[in-house]
């Protein structure tokens, strides 16, 4: 009797990263900056790092009210996010409202025409996908209601050669009136999402700026800190903390997408070029001269 064939193993799920509202290292660096902040503002640190770096108090008080924005800042952001998701529900209620007004008129465009002129469908947009995206569901919605309830012109030519209105099966007053209130609550919808979008990714750009603009002023502290306490002092390993700098090596600063210091000046084409030709040289010579100390061989009589 043959083995059983094992099962399969189960194939892990993939894990998915949730991304939150607010960015988690805009705050961390937020609280590194009122921290620094908060030990530069001492009166026992105030003169020295004035007097002996050129920082002034002034410096120290505008990063801390800057903290302070972009704190508000974050809150902000958490509120246009929420209006956005509340703006996106809504948007979603009404799509799915002027989706079933339009199957109405569809289902009374197929009761008339079917049999008799199924070309007249394609006014109707039968058979087609309505809501591939949110312009085709506000064109197909639009020109279904302009067909059984055309727009009325206010020139007496206009109104002349207007077309009538296509009367369909059951299409009452009622239902012309749910489609029209259908057709505009989703145009209001979309433009408060889209609204609400645009202020919410405005608010991320406004504090991400700032908080770079507070990093790179609170690390002009910091340096100014660490050479003031150096850390080879194990008595200076308290203040250091207080400036948010390491008690026992030197503050260096991670800064993204900075270029390294120690970064080796490309090779200039011509250089290589010369080079290569060098090394080639010496190769060929070192060949010729394998050749010339090997012994000749004898003909074979």
């Amino acid at each position: 009797m043959a083995d059983p064939i094992p099962a399969p193993e189960p194939t892990p799920a993939a894990k998915t990263r949730k991304v939150g509202v607010i960015n988690k290292k805009q705050q961390k660096s937020l609280a590194v900056a009122e921290q620094v902040s908060t030990a530069a503002a001492k009166d026992e640190y105030v003169s020295t790092l004035e007097t002996g770096h050129e920082i002034a108090s002034d410096f120290i008080a505008q990063i801390a009210a800057d903290c302070a924005t972009a704190r508000g800042g974050l809150g902000q952001v958490v509120e246009k996010a929420v209006a956005k998701n509340i703006a996106t529900g809504g948007k979603s209620g009404t799509k799915k409202t002027l989706i079933r007004a339009i199957r109405q008129i569809q289902a009374a465009a197929k009761q008339k025409y079917t049999g008799s002129q199924p070309v007249m469908l394609k006014d109707y947009y039968v058979g087609g996908k309505i809501d591939a995206n949110q312009n085709t569901l506000e064109q197909v919605g639009t020109a279904i209601l302009d067909k059984i309830s055309p727009p009325e012109d206010s020139t007496a030519a206009a109104k002349a050669s207007a077309p009538a209105a296509d009367v369909l099966p059951g299409v009452t007053a009622g239902k012309i009136a749910a489609l029209s209130g259908a057709l505009d609550s989703y145009l209001t919808a979309w433009s408060a999402q889209t609204t609400a979008q645009s202020d919410k990714s405005k608010g991320h750009l406004a504090v991400a700026a700032l908080v770079k603009s507070i990093d790179s002023r609170r690390r002009i502290v910091q340096y100014a800190a660490d050479g003031e306490w150096p850390f080879d002092d194990a008595t200076n390993a308290p203040i250091r903390r207080e400036f948010g700098l390491p008690a026992s090596r030197p503050f260096i600063a991670t800064v993204k997408n900075a270029q390294p210091t120690t970064a080796t000046p490309p090779t200039p084409p011509a250089t290589m070029k010369r080079k290569a030709a060098k090394k080639a040289k010496a190769v060929a010579k070192v060949k010729k001269a394998g050749k010339a100390a090997k012994p000749a061989k004898k003909r074979k009589k």
